[in-house]
């Protein structure tokens, strides 16, 4: 429709006091559809275009630079950077095309998807050995559980919020694989790797969907692609992301700028847990934004080749800070190793900064540890695991002692 005949018509219903109906398949209504920006299920793409287009065109118009491309490498797995690339994630986002998304979908209809996706994913046999946790049936057994599950980046914060709802997460055996349910979209497919491996992850979350596809069939169309709930995510649903230990671009300074150039680019850069949350020991989440205008492994290896150039610029910026400061950060390596080995009692939050000191160690040559077993403390610490892992409610100071002998015992291996 031409803006001509969009504004005439616009007129014409105004005038009479018409207003669009609401949308047949799932009754969204107009309103709810302006208000929230999100869709109750594909239909309302087509029938309220007038409130998502211009939202979708605003939202994908920002295009990743062709200079991406001047450092690109072959995609594959980067364990050489393991000091600095901490873990890699692609997450796609899919939707069933038998229900209405997650926020219009009834408790019936909650409950139906969700056991038929257990069934499915928990049967033995044909690959299938998944398991898979009722977010509200695990809160019952232990309320330490699903927030243990957040802290191991299992799960998002959305689904564990999402109280109420008939939510879960279908986990693999070996933990690198998460399915989410009735999220914000029916599916959120996470594939999770140690170090700079997007290539892995996107295997992995690849296979994992055509799994699922024999299950059910997923919201598409021509014109927009994957269909999702958030118009953010249409086109291919794929959220790629790499978990980055940034000190030298937090000391100086330069972490702020880094966030400004990403976001011209069509990046993101978020906290230790995504949006809206803090960057824990100097650990940054980058991420792609654009979703839609390039294919799902064009998406990848763009994010690949930015997070290469921040490395670079990472150990970049580390020489001049230690050219600058002659002796200063090999001091605090040694103080923070120091305080590891022998506290006995340590908080969360000074457990992550001196983690991160020790990382550095390691990266100038200065300590002797594996990064796997700091990889491991980073998740392991945290106050839901540690409670868990005891089985009972921990106050703050028997956690924090019991947070200090974990890290004591697992350096001294």
């Amino acid at each position: 429709m031409s803006d001509l005949a969009f504004t005439i018509r616009s007129i014409d219903e105004l005038m009479s006091g018409a207003r669009y109906p609401n949308c047949p398949i799932c009754g969204t209504s107009e309103e709810e559809a302006r208000e929230n920006v999100k869709a109750g299920c594909p239909n309302c793409y087509e029938h309220f275009a007038h409130v998502f287009d211009p939202h979708i065109e605003r939202l994908h118009s920002v295009k990743m630079p062709p200079a991406a491309e001047a450092y690109a490498e072959m995609l594959r797995d980067y364990p050489e950077y393991l000091d600095i690339a901490v873990s890699s994630r692609v997450r796609l986002a899919r939707n069933v095309t038998d229900f209405p998304f997650p926020g219009a979908m009834d408790g019936e209809q909650e409950l139906q998807l969700f056991e038929n996706l257990r069934g499915y994913l928990s049967e033995v046999g044909s690959g299938r050995l998944f398991e898979v946790v009722d977010l509200d049936s695990f809160k019952h057994s232990s309320i330490f559980g699903p927030a243990s599950l957040l802290e191991k980046h299992l799960i998002s914060k959305e689904l564990l919020g999402k109280e109420g709802s008939k939510r879960g997460a279908a986990i693999s055996p070996e933990r690198d694989i998460s399915i989410m349910i009735n999220e914000e979209d029916h599916l959120r497919i996470q594939a999770m790797g140690e170090g700079l491996s997007l290539l892995s992850c996107l295997e992995k979350a690849e296979a994992a969907e055509a799994l699922l596809s024999e299950n059910v069939t997923f919201a598409k169309s021509d014109k927009l692609g994957i269909i999702t709930r958030c118009p953010t995510n249409l086109g291919t649903g794929l959220r790629a992301s790499v978990m980055l230990h940034l000190p030298a671009h937090t000391d100086s300074g330069q972490i702020n700028g880094l966030a400004g150039d990403l976001g011209k680019a069509g990046y993101t850069i978020r906290g230790f847990y995504g949006e809206g949350t803090k960057a824990l020991g100097r650990l940054y989440q980058v991420s792609n934004q654009q979703t839609t205008g390039l294919e799902v492994r064009q998406i990848v290896e763009n994010l690949n080749a930015l997070v290469l150039k921040i490395i670079i610029r990472e150990r970049e910026i580390q020489r001049l800070l230690d050219s600058n400061h002659p002796g200063y950060i090999e001091d605090q390596v040694h103080r923070a190793y120091g305080l590891l080995t022998h506290a006995r009692r340590i908080t969360g939050d000074e457990a992550m900064q001196l983690l991160s000191l020790a990382r550095v160690g390691v990266s100038i040559g200065q300590l002797d540890i594996r990064l796997n077993n700091l990889n491991g403390l980073i998740h392991s610490i945290q106050p839901n695991t540690l409670c868990l892992e005891a089985g009972r409610k921990l106050g703050d100071n028997e956690r924090d002692h019991i947070r200090a002998a974990l890290i004591r015992n697992t350096l001294e291996q």
